[in-house]
C-alpha cells in the first residue's frame, strides 16, 4: 500500500487507523507496565490522531484533482503541525523534581515515546504500514533497554 487513497476506500482507511491505534497501544502498554505517564489510551489516541489528520489531508487532496500538485506540501504542513503539537504534549509529560543537592527530571522517555507514536500514526495514515511496524518494533526494543 502506498500513500494514495480513494475516497470510497473505507476498508483501507479503517486498516490504517487500526494499525496506528494498535502500534500506539503497544507503546502505551510498555509505558503502562512500567508505571509511567501517558499509557495505553494516551499513546493510542496520539497515534490515531496523527493517522486521522494524515488521512484527512490525503482524502481532501484526492477529492480535488487540481490539488494534486500541492498534495505533498499540504501533507508536509500537517506532519509539521503534528510534530509541534505532540511536542507540546511531551513538554507537559516532563516533570522536574529537583532539590539543590539532587536534580531530577522525569518523563523525557515517555515524551519521546509519545512523539514516536505520532510518527507511527503518520506512517500508518500514509499507508506505509511496514514503516509503522518497524518504527513500533524499534520503539519497543529501545524502551526495553535498561535505564
Amino acid at each position: 500500500m502506498g500513500i494514495g487513497l480513494a475516497s470510497d476506500d473505507w476498508r483501507t482507511m479503517l486498516l490504517r487507523l487500526g494499525i496506528a491505534a494498535c502500534c500506539g497501544g503497544l507503546i502505551g502498554l510498555n509505558r503502562h507496565s512500567h508505571r509511567h505517564a501517558a499509557g495505553i489510551r494516551t499513546q493510542m489516541l496520539v497515534s490515531s490522531a496523527a493517522a486521522l489528520l494524515t488521512l484527512t489531508i490525503l482524502m481532501a487532496a484526492s477529492s480535488d484533482p487540481t490539488a494534486n500538485g500541492s498534495r505533498v506540501d499540504a501533507l508536509s504542513r500537517v506532519m509539521q503541525g503534528i510534530a509541534s503539537g505532540v511536542g507540546f504534549i511531551g513538554a507537559g509529560e516532563i516533570l522536574r523534581e529537583s532539590t539543590p543537592e539532587r536534580p531530577r527530571i522525569h518523563g523525557i522517555t515517555t515524551a519521546a515515546a509519545t512523539w514516536i507514536a505520532a510518527a507511527i500514526g503518520i506512517a500508518s495514515g500514509c499507508g506505509l504500514l511496514w514503516i509503522a511496524a518497524l518504527g513500533t518494533a524499534i520503539a519497543l526494543l529501545t524502551l526495553a533497554l535498561p535505564h
